[in-house]
């Protein structure tokens, strides 16, 4: 980071951000610093940390940067063309809670939590803090592939696993059919 004041240009702090050829920076209008290397781009968060963009398609030749009037930050790539990054209505709940990628079958909301179907059993998210909740349910099905969900008229939630079929009601009670 650098400091001009009084016509002159001090380094303020050094950032390491794994790259040994700088192209291009640019700051947004959120304050972020993006940085273009010959191995990708990113940006320095608020802690000043560089966050890499993974999986974005371009990972050298970035020649610039421009943010237009909704906010989205165009990169040019002089190899690839042109990319946006534009904002997202959605969020990646499992990422927010801190769990791996995994592909998910089905989603519920029950008892205002998110139950997700996944290839390796039940996964309960918070509806408010989005963190993980493990319970008997989530033990059960631990290592199964559930497929469908699914919350009937008498609030019992029925879970469709390849071992067979799983309610869950508002008490806690578990039965299975096979």
């Amino acid at each position: 980071m650098l400091d001009v004041s009084n016509q002159e240009i001090k380094a303020k702090k050094q950032i390491a951000i794994e790259a040994s050829q700088i192209s291009t920076i640019f700051e947004d209008s959120k304050g972020r610093i993006w940085i273009a290397t010959e191995s990708g781009f990113g940006y320095l968060d608020q802690d000043e940390v560089f966050r890499k963009m993974e999986d974005a398609g371009f990972d050298s030749s970035i020649v610039c940067f421009h943010e237009d009037y909704q906010g989205n930050i165009w990169a040019a790539s002089t190899h690839y063309g042109v990319m946006k990054l534009a904002n997202s209505p959605f969020m990646n709940l499992f990422e927010k809670a801190g769990l791996e990628k995994e592909y998910v079958n089905a989603v519920q909301i029950y008892n205002h939590d998110y139950y997700c179907a996944t290839d390796d059993g039940l996964v309960i998210l918070d509806g408010v803090s989005h963190r993980q909740i493990t319970d008997e349910l989530t033990d059960l099905t631990q290592g199964s592939r559930i497929r469908a969900l699914f919350t009937d008229s008498k609030e019992r939630l029925w879970l469709c696993t390849y071992n067979g079929l799983v309610c869950y009601d508002q008490n806690g009670q578990i039965l299975q059919f096979n």
